[in-house]
């Protein structure tokens, strides 16, 4: 193990972890805040109400898939995969983890919603 490595395991892998929950409670939090103090506004209820998967469900989970992504760096170390002869490592690595982890809740409220 190296010292990127273990400082990666150690007070940074922390740091990241509570900065996920941080920036997740954030976005929830201020959804909640907004849609409470809106609620008596006709035209917030009703986007509220026609569009919850869009006006809700997917800040939270572009937020939820950075909380997987970040969480799963922090305690398995750098995220490098091949899929199709393409070979995603550095920087691409959490980046495409990050769309795929979107897309899969993304579809998954899709699907449940009806």
């Amino acid at each position: 193990m190296t010292t990127a490595q273990s400082v990666a395991d150690g007070w940074f892998g922390t740091g990241v972890l509570i900065a996920a929950f941080i920036i997740l409670a954030s976005v929830v939090g201020a959804l909640l805040v907004f849609v409470i103090g809106q609620w008596n506004n006709p035209a917030i209820r009703k986007v509220v109400i026609e569009h919850l998967q869009a006006a809700v469900g997917l800040p939270v989970a572009g937020v939820f898939a950075f909380l997987l992504v970040a969480l799963f760096r922090t305690t398995e170390g750098r995220i490098q995969f091949e899929v199709v002869g393409l070979k995603f490592d550095g920087a691409a690595g959490p980046i495409i983890m990050w769309i795929l982890c979107f897309l899969a809740i993304t579809v998954s409220i899709r699907l449940l919603w009806r």
